[in-house]
Order: structure tokens, then sequence, then C-alpha cells
């Protein structure tokens, strides 16, 4: 192992080089609340991203995105997708959401590098921790008001 990686390990760091680390930081950053499609999307985006498809990771990370704002939003039928999120937190899981679509929600191909594509990564998990705590904290809140 080399330095750099022996203390990534110690420090509990986000693990972009371990697909199976990087899905548990997933699932640890949202106290499990993570559906599957967005986990194992996300995992397979960070496997593309290993394999030097770049452009192909940030497609994958792009529905990973949309699918958690979905979620998050309720919004099954998708017209949140292109809409900016409510929360100012979420402004770049909205970008995200929207690289690999078109303003009429059709498929898109994003120009994808490898530094941009690995900070997105390294940055989708605490993205996908707000997001749930958002949810959640909505949740009570309509409970409250309906108690």
């Amino acid at each position: 192992m080399t330095e750099y990686g022996q203390r990534c390990f110690d420090e509990g760091g986000i693990a972009a080089h371990d697909p199976d680390g990087y899905a548990a930081r997933l699932r640890t950053e949202t106290n499990g609340m993570i559906s599957g499609v967005v986990l194992e999307t996300t995992r397979d985006a960070l496997l593309a991203f290993h394999r030097g498809l770049f452009r192909a990771s940030l497609i994958l990370l792009s529905h990973a995105a949309r699918e958690l704002l979905r979620e998050v939003q309720g919004d099954e039928s998708g017209r949140a997708l292109l809409s900016i999120p409510d929360a100012p937190a979420l402004a770049e899981l909205g970008v995200v959401a929207r690289l690999a679509c078109t303003e009429d929600g059709g498929l898109a191909l994003p120009t994808a590098d490898r530094e941009t594509v690995l900070g997105r990564l390294l940055l989708f998990p605490s993205q996908c921790r707000i997001a749930y705590t958002l949810r959640e904290e909505r949740r009570r809140s309509r409970e409250e008001v309906g108690a």
C-alpha cells in the first residue's frame, strides 16, 4: 500500500479507488437510506472511472443523481429533474443530474475529463447525505404539521 493509501485508510477518507469501500461510505453517509438503484449506479460509475471511461462514468453518476433527486423530491414523473432543487445545498446535485440530459429531457453526451469526474465522485457521498437528511427533515415537518 502506498503512503497515501495508508493515510486514506487510517483517516477513513473516501476510498475512490475501492468500489466496495465507496459503496460502504455511501451507505454510512446516508445512514442506510440510499436506494439500491442510486448505490449500484454510483458504484458502476466508479468502476467506469477506473477503466478510463470518464464520459460513461459521468453519465452513470448523472443517472444516480437524477434518481436521488426523484426520491428526495418525491417526483415520480421526473419533472423535478430539469428544475433547480429547492434546497441550495442540492444545487450541485441538480447540476450533476442535468449533465447527461438535454433541456427537453433527452439524452446528452457530456464532455468529461478525469479530474472533473473524480471531483464529482468524491463529492457525491456528502451530497447524498444532505439530500436524504433534507428528505427526512421534510417528512418530520409534514408529520408535525399534520399532528
